[in-house]
């Protein structure tokens, strides 16, 4: 409430805030006074109790939101195999570039967004799509980054940077939507604003 007033902003903390100073200044003052049969003590009371309440469970709610955008980024593999006319090594999956060639084998997740130039396999994308049964993809077809290769090897041409792949995009959409305030928040605070 303090840093909202130094920002001549009257948002809903500062309106609790006075809430609870007034509640228990005049409870203070009506018991210094002889009449403390009408205090409000408890209101004050029930007034931090419930913000502190509601605190901790917001910041419960996003650690573990913030634990869940971790596990979902640690699906994107770290290595990958880089086919090169040498042959093929394992690079750090963020270096690869688009137009590389990488080598999926069973049971690998798929380092980068990209097109099958070689293989046959199915890909489980249920981190993307929610469907639990793999999805049949062959040549032509595209593979997303964090998705587990079936039975089949496949060659899968790079071609969207591991930065951009479409589990990153929606990291960091979630991450955007995690640090807004939502719509409801900033009305609140509007109103609050006028009753300040």
């Amino acid at each position: 409430a303090w840093h909202a007033l130094r920002a001549r902003a009257g948002d809903m903390s500062v309106l609790i805030s006075i809430g609870m100073v007034s509640a228990f200044f005049y409870s203070l003052y009506l018991c210094l006074t002889g009449h403390s049969e009408h205090t409000f003590f408890e209101t004050a009371a029930g007034l931090v109790s419930l913000v502190t309440l509601g605190r901790y469970l917001e910041t419960r709610v996003r650690a573990k939101a913030g634990d869940a955008m971790r596990a979902l980024a640690d699906l994107q593999p770290k290595m990958a195999t880089l086919l090169t006319e040498t042959g093929a090594r394992q690079v750090p999956a963020d270096t690869l570039a688009v137009g590389a060639r990488v080598l999926i084998r069973p049971g690998e997740r798929v380092p980068a967004d990209g097109v099958i130039r070689r293989g046959v396999s199915e890909v489980d994308e249920s981190l993307l799509t929610g469907e639990s049964a793999p999805v049949p993809k062959a040549q032509g077809e595209r593979v997303f980054a964090g998705s587990i290769n079936g039975s089949g090897s496949l060659e899968v041409e790079v071609d969207v940077p591991p930065g951009d792949s479409a589990l990153m995009r929606i990291l960091r959409l979630v991450d955007a939507a995690q640090a807004s305030r939502p719509p409801v928040q900033r009305l609140a605070d509007r109103i609050s604003g006028i009753f300040v």
